[in-house]
């Protein structure tokens, strides 16, 4: 059995990446306790490890905690030209790219909710904080391409391309709405899985 002291320090986000992006299956309060008990221990982290944390907790609908470490990113930012930094001191690397594709991450696996799956694309959306509607464009997955807008309540999915040997859905709890290209859906915010209409195969 591990037992962590909350006196010490870590540099980054390591146990909590259990949960993102291993995705090893565990209850929330464990998931929860442990980006809770790191969080306490993690002394001016990088920039990549606070997305780690808000990813963590957007999983789990905390989204008052999960604004928070998404904002504590912003630390990280250098004027005049808002390129991250290693650290929020001036310690570190300059031009972090690892900070940047932390914060992407934080966008994309967090309030978008994107997961990769062999056969699916997950999406869990929520609206960035501060925001009115927040557009995703492009999203690739298997050949085709996917935009998503999300806004306080609602959500619109919409596929940009066609393969005519393949028809697309997205679903959720058994209910099924196709996506025909360049003609959007718009659903409830919750969790959907994007898939191969029924009796196609994906073509790779």
């Amino acid at each position: 059995k591990a037992v962590v002291s909350t006196q010490s320090t870590g540099k980054q986000a390591s146990v909590v990446m259990l949960g993102y992006p291993l995705g090893s299956p565990m209850d929330d309060d464990v998931r929860k306790n442990d980006i809770e008990v790191y969080a306490k221990c993690t002394d001016k982290g990088p920039g990549m490890t606070y997305s780690m944390y808000c990813i963590g907790m957007l999983e789990l609908d905390e989204l008052a905690t999960a604004e928070n470490f998404f904002q504590v990113q912003f630390q990280n930012l250098r004027d005049p030209f808002r390129i991250w930094n290693e650290y929020p001191t001036y310690l570190g690397c300059t031009n972090f790219l690892t900070a940047i594709g932390g914060f992407l991450q934080s966008l994309l696996f967090g309030y978008l909710g994107l997961r990769v799956f062999e056969k699916k694309l997950q999406v869990k959306p929520f609206l960035l904080p501060k925001c009115t509607g927040v557009t995703y464009t492009g999203m690739q997955y298997c050949g085709e391409r996917f935009n998503f807008e999300v806004k306080k309540d609602k959500f619109t999915v919409c596929r940009t391309t066609g393969n005519a040997f393949q028809l697309w859905q997205i679903e959720k709890d058994g209910q099924k709405w196709p996506l025909v290209t360049n003609k959007p859906v718009s659903l409830d915010l919750g969790q959907y899985e994007i898939t191969m209409a029924d009796g196609y195969e994906l073509v790779y």
